[in-house]
């Protein structure tokens, strides 16, 4: 298994041979999600796991929450890798990943919703540090300090879509791809000015 470094033409700039780090391959596992921080540090998550990836230092971490879940990993605007946990009574929040320490730290809590959120795409912000889209509620963002529903999904689609896909592009817009009337259609969402 490899990692591919594409540049914008789509060009590969470097590849990153996973089998040259022998404890990676003991812990073959679906990775849902994968991210690199600042440092090239690279990240894999899944619900039950997170490890990290030194490649420089070739040096691996794996934090596996205890009595709660991994629901999605994403890094900020700063290069900070971030994650979104969530316990036994499916209180969830937002954590940094501190692979040198081999630690989490808590820096603000997601809003309580009958439904579950799962925030599986997590992407820098252009004026904010984070944005989060759940597909149940909405875009959400986080400064620094605390998360905020900045778009609700009542607001940009009617009910009854099947949302398929969502995303955020490099100017802070989100997109979504839904299914309706029998047509994929897609909506781009100014989230930040």
């Amino acid at each position: 298994m490899e990692i591919l470094v594409i540049n914008q033409k789509g060009e590969t700039e470097q590849r990153v041979d996973l089998s040259m780090y022998p404890e990676y391959e003991k812990m073959k596992a679906p990775w849902y999600w994968i991210v690199t921080d600042g440092s090239g540090t690279y990240y894999f998550g899944n619900p039950a796991k997170v490890l990290a990836l030194d490649t420089n230092e070739g040096k691996l971490w794996l934090y596996q929450p205890e009595g709660e879940t991994v629901e999605g990993l994403g890094i900020g605007k700063t290069g900070t890798v971030y994650g979104v946990f969530a316990d036994e009574n499916r209180e969830a929040y937002l954590g940094k990943l501190h692979a040198a320490e081999g630690t989490v730290i808590r820096c603000a809590e997601l809003p309580e919703n009958n439904s579950r959120l799962s925030f599986s795409i997590l992407q820098p912000g252009v004026n904010t540090e984070l944005l989060l889209a759940d597909k149940g509620a909405g875009i959400w963002s986080y400064d620094g300090q605390e998360v905020k529903l900045a778009i609700s999904l009542k607001d940009i689609i009617g009910n009854g879509q099947d949302i398929l896909a969502m995303g955020f592009l490099g100017d802070g817009r989100c997109c979504i791809m839904s299914y309706e009337d029998e047509r994929y259609r897609f909506y781009y969402v100014p989230v930040e000015g």
